[in-house]
């Protein structure tokens, strides 16, 4: 293909740079700020530009060229582009930018060299600009590059990559050198095209998007916060260009942006899984505690504790032709095709589902078993790889892994294992005691396949079957081979009504588990659908479990700045944000002797920004020296640094895991650290434990614990055994010794008495956890009251609100949550409500219900009972008369009573649903905006009242002019609604006989706009529904 100039018609690569440099001029929420611009103006800025953007791009340029949304989707998202790889980070390509450029032997070279140093902003693209800015007299042109031509030229130069996919790899069998293609790229470029191509080639376009505003440590840290601006995610950018939700669902089906993009383009084709293209997989909820993990699946009858095995996630895709012979696709948790990394588990897969005899097996020593196929056309599977132990006749830990994929591979993730040598002969105790993390496994150990679920069978999607009956055909599908594939096991959880039922058993199992060394649970609801928002899949670990992980005091002996952690901070390179930790190795040296620390691992999260900035603070004031000082060439790892070399530098010695990376400075005063983290395993060419998903919980000042209570090496080692269910190496040595002598040996790691024990405590633990949970959830003063209705109201005439339940009603009366100590229980009576009139369906107003005291802003309201939720249908709506409820204004807030005001309006003909647990309490001002007896507890619910229903009913509120949902932007409560709409709307449009003229609009808004004090509402009063909608995130019907 001849790389020319871009045709006229094409859409300019500049033109997508105006995108990039409008939503970088959006600017930050400083943290505390005292204007009422929030979150949500700025989501509300970003989105409106996305929205303008795309509108320019239709107008201009209609029709779009083919693979326009592709093309667009893979720049703005780089790093979800699993199929190119470049194989260039900031040091290769700045290498030969520096060339290209013809920059190599003056300043500019050092500049791109120096990308992150502590004076740069930390992005390479900004130093590929400025240095083109000075050095450039006449700017490019380059309005004739397009986004098709770029995208063609990427293309080219990621087909260089091994790492690339075969698609990639095929389409340019012959490509130039990366040298020449960047040569080609760069040339045609201004300086700002530059920068941003560079940033995609890197996958990372963060730095431009979201600019740096503050350089110093200390005002980035604290003058900005997490709430500072909301990331544009793809699934934000897919509703944009598409507001009906087809791209989204076709993303959710196939996991890939560019095959989503094409099955979105072809509006003809079905929305389906398509075999080879990864289907995306569920995000599971973090679990806090067994009743606060149920808590989120009460709605299920019946709830599964799956066990949570330490592996490698494998998607794989089985396709068999008319002949019987089948290809497989395997792809990994971030969609990358593996298919040739883990190919020996390629005949596990076959035997499993019966479509080979084992042979293929024989030679390598592995049983053989002969099954018939029970799948005729092609299978999509999900399963945990993980190495499997002959020796102990168990899964292994996770490391052990590692050695087992490299060593089978085939292609360019091929690794030639060392050999051990020892003098043990016995290969099970030589690869079982082995400490090398990527040590040969002398044959002892192999990879197996744990099966959880099936997505696709003889072509037809599982998809919305619900798990009970994917698990069933799952089983029915897989022969199980002993120590090669098995099922994941599972145990039953009845979500009974007796309160403590589920939440005990749940603590049971979990305990089980963390006693027999296991990395946690997954629930699952019997009813749920694969990757459904309203029941999730709850992840359960001890370390989410606040103050339950493995917890270590360890000393903090370096810190620099890591690109990955500072990109979620939005911080320049002169923050600290990652921490190197280390153990004491010799705490009874002699005075002789200087202090040797181990430096084992780094750790980057845990510590607030406040926090963070005081860590930064305290090294930055204190005595410390730059690792180029001790390691001119920056090669220290796993050197010893010997006392003649530093004496006059640090007051101690240390060793380092290759497999770090050099830090910035060293601490000549070590610092203490409470860390914990999630188990331990091992990294690559290590021989010692380390915490998994290490985060820091605490930092001591030197005088309130001083670095020598750091943990000692032996200490340390013992503590990670136990955790790991390993027992040291010479016990068996011990124990011979022992019985020679008639001497008691030490219980093993895995005894029944220490396992006894060790479930025991853990029950005694998670009963606490619990019980704290239901304090706060029952205890706790909700700040806008929902008032118990314990009897019918009398004199009001009322009837019941027909299928639209789950309303939530203020009582006439306060009732006290609590009563001389105990706890009053809820009513049983179901609320109720006043009818609607027919009549007035566009400005009806609540005049009967009475309210004996208003709920004023500056108020504190008495404790009150949760409402009761009604889950009974009636009949018919009947007739209902709105009462307007008596509003006062608070008398030190009349910004408050504008914005309250203004919501009401808005929501005097609207039924509200706020998406998130009921449980979880609101701001004040949010009981006051929405109007008495409008708010509903189900989506279903709301879905009925605004006539979404494919089933002919009367309980349609004919007052009802639309439906309000109030969704937490980025959390799983947002995708759940806008799912179920899209699927409702999708099911009426294809209903010929349906009554359209039922449907009312859907309005989706942000919680935050609940806020009392949002200028949204207190600027102008009562909105405009065109007003309303520029705050909306979308709109159906």
């Amino acid at each position: 293909m001849t790389q020319g100039d871009a045709p006229s018609s094409d859409i300019p690569f500049c033109f997508f740079e105006t995108l990039i440099k409008e939503l970088a001029k959006i600017k930050p929420v400083a943290a505390g700020s005292s204007k009422k611009v929030n979150l949500v103006s700025r989501s509300s800025k970003a989105h409106q530009t996305l929205r303008n953007w795309i509108d320019e791009l239709r107008r201009s340029f209609s029709p779009l060229p083919h693979h326009t949304l592709q093309t667009f989707l893979e720049f703005l998202f780089p790093e979800e582009d699993s199929e190119k790889k470049y194989g260039l980070k900031e040091t290769k390509l700045a290498q030969y930018l520096s060339d290209i450029l013809n920059i190599s032997g003056d300043g500019g070279g050092e500049s791109l060299r120096t990308w992150n140093s502590a004076d740069a902003l930390g992005s390479l693209g900004s130093e590929v600009e400025n240095v083109m800015m000075t050095r450039l007299t006449n700017p490019l042109d380059d309005r004739n590059v397009s986004m098709a031509l770029m995208r063609t030229l990427l293309t080219e130069l990621a087909a260089n990559c091994p790492f690339s996919s075969e698609g990639v790899r095929e389409s340019f069998p012959n490509p130039r050198s990366q040298r020449a293609i960047l040569k080609d790229i760069f040339s045609r470029l201004s300086p700002w095209s530059a920068c941003l191509v560079t940033q995609i080639i890197l996958k990372d376009l963060r730095p431009l998007i979201y600019p740096i505003h503050e350089t110093h440590y200390s005002a980035s840290l604290l003058k900005y916060n997490s709430n500072a601006m909301r990331v544009l995610t793809k699934e934000d950018v897919m509703m944009a260009w598409d507001p009906s939700g087809r791209m989204l669902k076709a993303y959710k089906v196939q996991g890939s942006l560019s095959s989503a993009a094409q099955l979105f383009e072809n509006s003809q084709e079905i929305i389906a899984p398509r075999l080879g293209v990864p289907i995306s997989i569920p995000k599971c909820v973090k679990g806090q505690g067994c009743a606060q993990a149920l808590g989120l699946l009460r709605t299920s009858k019946k709830v599964w504790a799956e066990t949570k095995y330490d592996g490698e996630r494998a998607q794989i895709h089985v396709e068999i032709d008319a002949s019987g012979q089948s290809r497989i696709t395997i792809f990994s948790k971030s969609k990358r095709d593996s298919t040739l990394d883990r190919f020996a588990i390629h005949s596990i897969i076959r035997e499993s589902l019966g479509l080979a005899n084992g042979s293929q097996r024989r030679d390598s020593g592995q049983p053989a078993s002969v099954n018939r196929p029970k799948v005729s056309e092609n299978v999509v599977l999900e399963a945990e790889m993980v190495a499997y132990s002959d020796a102990l006749d168990r899964i292994d830990e996770f490391w052990r892994i590692r050695s087992l994929i490299t060593s089978t591979a085939i292609g360019p993730r091929h690794v030639d294992v060392p050999k051990i040598t020892s003098h043990i002969n016995d290969n099970a105790e030589l690869s079982q005691y082995s400490m090398l993390s990527n040590a040969s496994d002398g044959g002892t150990r192999h990879l197996a396949l744990v099966f959880f679920d099936v997505l696709m069978l003889d072509s037809a999607t599982l998809l919305h079957k619900p798990y009970s009956e994917r698990r069933e055909i799952l089983e029915s599908v897989i022969n199980i081979i002993p120590r090669y594939s098995m099922f994941a096991e599972r145990y039953p959880i009845p979500m009974s009504s007796v309160r403590s039922g589920p939440a005990s058993h749940l603590r049971q199992i979990f305990a089980q588990h963390i006693a027999d060394h296991q990395e946690g649970v997954v629930l699952k609801a019997d009813e749920g659908k694969y990757n459904q928002g309203y029941l999730p899949w709850v992840k359960l670990k001890k370390d989410y479990i606040p103050g339950h992980g493995d917890t270590l005091d360890l000393a903090i002996l370096g810190a620099v700045w890591e690109k990955e952690r500072a990109r979620e901070l939005r911080v320049s390179p002169s923050v600290y944000t990652t921490f190197y930790l280390g153990v004491f190795t010799n705490p009874d040296h002699q005075p002789s002797e200087l202090p040797h620390f181990r430096i084992i691992f780094t750790a980057s999260y845990g510590l607030s920004r406040e926090a963070l900035e005081e860590l930064n603070f305290i090294i930055k004031s204190s005595d410390h020296i730059d690792y180029t000082q001790v390691h001119p060439n920056k090669r220290g790892s796993g050197s010893t640094i010997q006392r003649k070399h530093v004496s006059e530098s640090l007051p101690y010695t240390y060793n380092m895991s290759s497999s770090l990376p050099p830090p910035a400075v060293l601490l000549c005063s070590p610092i203490l650290a409470e860390v914990f983290g999630a188990g331990f395993t091992k990294a690559l060419r290590s021989k010692f434990y380390e915490l998994r998903f290490p985060r820091i919980t605490k930092i001591f000042r030197r005088n309130d614990r001083p670095w020598t209570e750091t943990t000692t090496l032996s200490r340390y080692n013992e503590i990670a055994r136990e955790a790991v269910g390993r027992d040291r190496s010479d016990k068996d040595i011990e124990d011979w010794c022992n019985e020679l002598w008639d001497k008691p040996s030490s219980p093993g790691a895995k005894c029944p008495e220490k396992r006894k024990r060790c479930e025991e405590e853990w029950i005694a633990k998670l009963e606490i956890v619990d019980r704290k949970e239901k304090r706060r959830r029952v205890g706790k003063e909700p700040e806008a009251p929902q008032i118990e209705r314990s009897t019918a109201p009398t004199g009001i005439p009322t009837r019941a609100f027909g299928s639209v339940t789950n309303i939530r009603k203020d009582s006439p009366r306060d009732v006290p949550l609590q009563q001389d100590g105990k706890e009053v229980k809820e009513s049983t009576n179901p609320p109720f409500l006043p009818t609607p009139k027919s009549s007035q369906p566009k400005r009806s107003r609540h005049k009967s219900l009475e309210i004996v005291k208003p709920l004023l802003y500056n108020e504190v309201a008495e404790p009150t009972s949760k409402c009761v939720i009604a889950d009974t249908l009636s009949q018919d709506l009947g007739e209902h008369e709105h009462r307007k409820s008596s509003r006062t204004t608070p008398p030190d807030s009349e910004h408050l009573h504008e914005a309250t005001t203004g919501k009401r309006d808005f929501l005097e003909d609207a039924v509200v649903w706020i998406a998130k647990p009921n449980d979880v309490p609101r701001c004040p001002p949010s009981a006051c905006s929405i109007p008495t007896g409008h708010r509903l507890n189900t989506l279903n619910a709301l879905l009925i009242a605004c006539g979404w229903t494919d089933i002919e009913t009367n309980n349609v509120c004919d007052w009802v002019q639309k439906g309000v949902i109030f969704v937490d932007e980025g959390s799983d409560w947002k995708s759940y609604p806008l799912m179920r709409l899209m699927d409702k709307r999708s099911s009426i449009v294809n209903s010929l006989e349906y009554p359209m003229k039922r449907v009312k609009t859907v309005w989706i808004l942000s919680s935050r706009l609940l806020d009392g004090h949002h200028s949204t509402w207190s600027t102008t009063g009562c909105l405009s529904l065109c007003e309303v909608e520029k705050f909306a995130i979308c709109k159906f019907g």
